[in-house]
Formats: structure tokens, C-alpha cells, sequence
């Protein structure tokens, strides 16, 4: 049977390159790390939200590993601000 971290890292896994992409592209511009934070949580908010009125049938296998949306989501949010952390250090080196 898959694990709850395996099941949460293959739900993030079809947001890894727009989140990646998005750090990148923010950091590019200049703008500061809480910006990005602020604005993530605006997206992962409107994708739960996107999820529990037209997708909410896309979830029923992670709800059968007892992971309720919401935990899904902050798990993804986590991991996602994990991914802004290391975009900034990669960034900073870079440049």
C-alpha cells in the first residue's frame, strides 16, 4: 500500500514546474520572498477552493488514505514554500 507521503508527493508533483518556474520568474523580477509566499498561498487557496467544487471527485483515492483536502493542500503549500526556500538560495547563488 503507498504511503501518505508518497500519495502527497505525487498529488504536488503536477504543480513542481509551474511552482518552480513562478519562483524563478518572481525572483527575476526583483520581488521579495514574502511577495511569493503571499502569493502561493493566494493560489493554493484558489486551488483548493478549484478542487472542492469542480475536482472533487480527482480526490477520493487520497481520500481513501485518509487525507482530507485541506491536509493535502497545506502538505503541498509546505513543500511549495520548501521549493520558494531553495529557488532563493539557487538565485542568490547564481546571481
Amino acid at each position: 500500500m503507498i504511503s501518505k507521503t508518497r500519495a502527497i508527493f505525487y498529488f504536488y508533483r503536477q504543480f513542481i514546474l509551474p511552482s518552480v518556474l513562478l519562483n524563478f520568474l518572481f525572483l527575476l523580477f526583483g520581488n521579495p520572498v514574502v511577495l511569493i509566499v503571499v502569493f502561493k498561498l493566494f493560489l493554493a487557496c484558489l486551488g483548493f477552493y478549484l478542487y472542492k467544487t469542480s475536482y472533487k471527485d480527482h480526490l477520493y483515492f487520497y481520500q481513501n488514505l485518509s487525507l482530507s483536502s485541506a491536509k493535502l493542500f497545506v502538505y503541498s503549500f509546505m513543500i511549495d514554500f520548501l521549493f520558494i526556500l531553495l529557488s532563493t538560495g539557487i538565485y542568490s547563488v547564481l546571481l
